[in-house]
């Protein structure tokens, strides 16, 4: 047997000791925390990583997963992962790690503060974090459409009403491109907003402010590197406030056309129409192309039933997660108000932040308006206590 063959079988069997001090974890869940710990993981590598297929790509992956699953056993420190990893330098085949600072690197930085924050839906009861990994996030029917687009060069806008689950999708299909291979790039709008005349800025997500050169420089060291990459960004019609920001979006368009980028944006009706790719043709004139839309709606039947299911398990007890889940079905089944309420993914949840929080099972009889003028009064009087002091628990 081989040196490598023995490491191989080594770091098999360091990821499977790891795996059993996680093994009320699923598999995809544990591949989550490894994602968000070093931008790389899914389920299908921590598969290939225990059998020994193939190992991992870092020896730091694999001792942030010592990390993630909280192993402290001696047999089983860093000093072993070295010892079965002693290569310091990728081996040759492999992709090498962007270098820090280049400009993939800082597009992988935003995008993994992007997708973190993207994953935490809400708040529920004792301030325990509700997030879609955590099983809220309800597979959409349009997906397996959006990713077959996503896997060849193309521009496409997902167009959809606010509140019907866009920045959700862009998540779960984070997820997904990473689960297949490519290297998708989640960028909020607000990471391509700075002041005029400054090329950097912080933001939000800690990194500096994304802009076309950056794309452009990260789109040549991916082909450069074999890197399938995938960009996501998520209300790009958050843009189109400001001349300036117009330019912007039609500049980012431009090179991701240029550059034979999966490009995927999401954008409101009214403002998609304004997204034009401005492209040279052959014969040295200026065109305009018009960005293909793939219209995301509220939830149909199989969605909703689903929504309605996660929501209660998330904000009731599993002996009252039934009732209350029922009460909502039935209610949308008969036709009365709740079912426009049910539709939207936003409302849906915001239902269930409103009673579950309080205890409360949820009126049949509820409307849309009625719903966001009860929450509008809920967090009015939270605010209220806050300000003088008194308890801050839910009405």
């Amino acid at each position: 047997m081989t040196s490598r063959a023995r490491n191989a079988g080594r770091i098999a069997e360091i990821v499977r000791h790891y795996r059993d001090h996680a093994s009320n974890w699923s598999l995809k869940v544990l591949a989550d925390q490894l994602r968000q710990a070093t931008g790389a993981g899914s389920a299908q590598s921590l598969s290939a990583w225990m059998t020994g297929e193939r190992p991992p790509s870092s020896r730091d992956h694999v001792k942030a997963l010592r990390q993630i699953v909280g192993c402290r056993c001696p047999e089983f420190v860093d000093q072993v992962i070295d010892a079965a990893m002693p290569q310091a330098a990728p081996r040759v085949g492999t992709r090498r790690m962007p270098a820090a600072g280049s400009a993939l690197a800082q597009l992988q930085s935003v995008s993994r503060a992007a997708v973190a924050e993207c994953d935490l839906v809400t708040v529920g009861v004792d301030a325990r974090p509700l997030t879609f990994s955590g099983g809220l996030y309800v597979t959409r029917k349009v997906e397996d459409l959006i990713l077959k687009r996503l896997t060849m060069p193309s521009v496409h806008a997902v167009v959809g009403e606010a509140g019907h689950g866009k920045t959700a999708l862009m998540w779960q299909l984070h997820r997904s491109l990473t689960d297949r291979g490519v290297t998708p790039i989640l960028v909020p709008a607000s990471a391509l907003l700075a002041p005029p005349g400054h090329p950097a800025a912080a933001t939000g997500t800690g990194a500096v402010v994304v802009t076309p050169e950056m794309i452009g420089q990260a789109a040549h060291e991916a082909a450069r590197r074999d890197v399938r990459l995938a960009l996501l960004v998520d209300t790009l019609d958050l843009l189109h406030t400001d001349g300036n920001f117009l330019r912007l979006v039609n500049d980012l368009l431009a090179v991701a056309f240029e550059q034979r980028i999966a490009l995927l944006v999401t954008s409101r009706p009214l403002e998609v129409a304004g997204l034009k790719i401005d492209c040279e043709t052959a014969a040295g004139a200026t065109d305009s192309r018009t960005v293909h839309g793939i219209h995301l709606r509220g939830y149909e039947d199989g969605e909703r039933a689903s929504a309605i299911a996660a929501y209660a398990r998330a904000f009731y007890p599993p002996h009252q997660s039934t009732e209350a889940a029922r009460i909502i079905t039935e209610a949308s089944v008969r036709g009365l108000p709740i079912v426009e309420i049910c539709r939207s993914p936003l409302a849906l949840r915001l239902l269930f932040e409103l009673y579950g929080t309080a205890g409360q099972m949820p009126r049949r009889d509820i409307d849309s308006i009625g719903l966001y003028e009860e929450f509008w009064l809920a967090g009015s009087k939270r605010t209220s206590r806050l300000a003088t002091g008194g308890p801050a628990a839910s009405t």
